[in-house]
């Protein structure tokens, strides 16, 4: 009889051991869920006239984003003081995925700011980026998203970054494939059907789905 009632107290102690290891796991991910949520909170930018504050602000929510999908990324320093010195080069981040590198620009626009054509010039298109990642893309004029799409690059909301990177990692991996078909093709005479082949199933899969969409 004491057997068992040690055998149960055992029980009743294991068991509470992994619930409080469950509530401290729940806790744990509804605080990355509150964090990620609060990356599409605008709000606390409000405040504040220093736009460059507010970029530093911005950039710090792509990052929790980025962290949240555990996507690896290079990004820019995480002290304002050395952020700032960064900012006017190059790019923001780039993005590993699926072995291909996504270089991203990270551009905070207030919900009453709109691009102009000028600002574009000056201040977005001299980055050589795949994605430019804002807050409001609304406020971008169409000609402007127009010529974007014109350098083969894409604009986008926070929310709608992950879609994004992974659409471009893909491309770029499609990009790669046709280049070594292309390569084998024009240096093998013997195995130029077949990539012919391979390439036309391609463009008819493309159009298959294009039909669907």
């Amino acid at each position: 009889m004491l057997s068992r009632v040690n055998e149960a107290i055992d029980y009743l102690r294991v068991t509470r051991e992994r619930l409080v290891d469950w509530l401290r796991e729940c806790e744990k991910l509804f605080g990355e869920l509150r964090e990620f949520l609060d990356c599409f909170n605008y709000s606390d930018m409000k405040k504040i006239d220093n736009p460059d504050w507010k970029g530093f602000l911005f950039e710090k929510k792509v990052w929790k984003y980025l962290e949240f999908f555990k996507v690896p990324y290079a990004g820019n320093p995480r002290k304002f003081k050395y952020w700032k010195k960064q900012t006017g080069k190059g790019k923001d981040l780039v993005v590993f995925l699926l072995d291909e590198e996504i270089k991203v620009e990270c551009k905070y626009l207030s919900k009453s700011t709109v691009l102009y054509p000028s600002w574009f010039k000056r201040d977005w298109l001299p980055r050589e980026v795949d994605v430019y990642v804002t807050s409001y893309k609304e406020n971008i004029p169409p000609r402007v998203v127009e010529e974007i799409k014109r350098k083969g690059r894409i604009v986008v909301n926070l929310e709608e970054l992950f879609p994004a990177i992974l659409s471009v990692a893909l491309r770029k991996k499609e990009r790669l494939m046709e280049e070594i078909l292309d390569k084998i093709r024009k240096e093998s005479l013997a195995l130029r059907d077949l990539v012919d082949e391979v390439m036309k199933s391609g463009i008819r899969v493309k159009k298959n789905e294009q039909d669907r969409e």
